[in-house]
């Protein structure tokens, strides 16, 4: 009898909880809703990955200019900082709070959701990479504009400019270069 009682009192809890939240789930009416974008700062140009950005606020080893490349829609920067640091990843604010002279360049033809894939792969991957001017192949060592360089040659099969530079006998991807390549769709700052 106890067993029977124990029974009903389950199979009337199962029932009622059903019934209820069948009731309740069949009144609610879920929309999704769109993520709203993001935009870079002070700006109503919306942030999209593949973006590059190139400033003319640093310079090192001769080579003027600094790149990143925005590897999601919520602006998290790859690049590399100079001699002595590794690759690693910014937000959009505290790189246009530490580069403010912007330009950001998009490149129509290539697949940048591709390239920011592969430089966020290769910030993951290679966070150990050291700061050198070296052939664009190699992975071991980069540059800020040579991770933008490879992102899209790598990822998305797309060739950005480069010059042969006899001090380093290679080529080398130069920040300033990129903007000839692409479009500029936002300059801050002075240029």
């Amino acid at each position: 009898m106890k067993k029977l009682k124990s029974i009903l009192l389950v199979f009337c809890f199962v029932l009622f909880t059903f019934s209820f939240s069948n009731l309740t789930f069949a009144e609610i009416n879920i929309t999704p809703q769109a993520i709203p974008p993001e935009y870079y700062p002070g700006s109503s140009v919306v942030i999209k990955p593949g973006d590059v950005l190139v400033t003319n606020n640093t310079s090192s080893y001769g080579v003027t200019g600094h790149a990143g490349i925005v590897i999601d829609a919520y602006g998290t920067v790859a690049s590399i900082r100079g001699s002595g640091y590794h690759p690693r990843t910014w937000g959009i604010g505290d790189w246009f709070a530490e580069y403010p002279n912007e330009k950001v360049v998009r490149y129509s033809g290539a697949n940048a959701t591709a390239a920011a894939n592969w430089a966020a792969n290769y910030v993951k991957n290679y966070r150990n990479a050291y700061y050198d001017i070296s052939p664009l192949y190699y992975m071991d060592s980069t540059y800020c504009s040579k991770i933008v360089w490879q992102a899209y040659y790598y990822g998305a099969n797309y060739e950005l400019p480069t010059v042969y530079n006899p001090l380093f006998l290679t080529s080398i991807c130069k920040p300033y270069d990129l903007p000839k390549a692409g479009t500029v769709v936002l300059t801050k700052g002075s240029w």
